[in-house]
């Protein structure tokens, strides 16, 4: 039986290597040489800092899935960036332990950069987020995104959250479907180096 819980470190690379194997194309389209796994655990973990946001579904033991959903984008941001582990992370890269070219880094973060300026110009203002969910490619036609986000959104509704938005990749069809059964609605699109978002919001300000 599927388990729906909150997200412990163990759980952290799980979540990566789930990461990894449902949003293939994006990995590769950072990461030429190198295993992403690791980056990519570390830097979930700086997710963490904000309690009862990160949830994992869990079916026989394993992690099937995950959902990142901060009610306060700017406060998970901050908390990240003060924390040690944040340093610890840029001092990895600047060392090559990740086997990661610094272009790949400086190209990921600009990125990064121009997602969150376009975001702001795009829809509602709301600062809680769907920031990433995925069920791993065995696991999926399960329902379990569909437990997650509703998870999410439960759990973002009991702190009094009332608007909340998310991006995704237009040719996404069946997180589109997914998310239009929980009430979203376009709002707006914007670029990044890999293509468009769509941006969809659930309530209004």
């Amino acid at each position: 039986m599927a388990l729906v819980r909150e997200a412990t470190l163990s759980d952290i690379r799980p979540v990566a290597e789930v990461f990894a194997s449902s949003f293939s194309g994006s990995v590769a389209h950072y990461v030429s040489i190198g295993d992403p796994v690791d980056v990519l655990a570390d830097m979930f973990s700086l997710c963490l800092v904000q309690k009862g946001h990160f949830l994992v579904v869990e079916e026989d033991g394993l992690v099937a899935g995950y959902v990142i959903a901060p009610y306060s984008m700017r406060r998970l941001v901050l908390c990240s960036l003060v924390n040690l582990k944040a340093f610890k992370i840029a001092l990895k890269f600047l060392l090559g332990r990740y086997g990661i070219r610094l272009s790949d880094a400086l190209r990921a973060a600009l990125n990064s950069a121009k997602n969150l300026f376009g975001q702001k110009r795009v829809g509602t203002g709301s600062d809680a987020r769907i920031l990433s969910i995925a069920v791993s490619p065995y696991n999926q036609g399960r329902g379990y995104g569909r437990l997650l986000l509703g998870a999410a959104l439960e759990a973002l509704s009991e702190r009094g959250v009332k608007v909340v938005r998310l991006e995704v990749r237009p040719d996404n069809l069946p997180a589109l479907r997914l998310y239009r059964g929980f009430g979203f609605k376009e709002e707006g699109t914007f670029d990044d180096s890999q293509g468009k978002w769509t941006v969809m919001v659930k309530g209004r300000e």
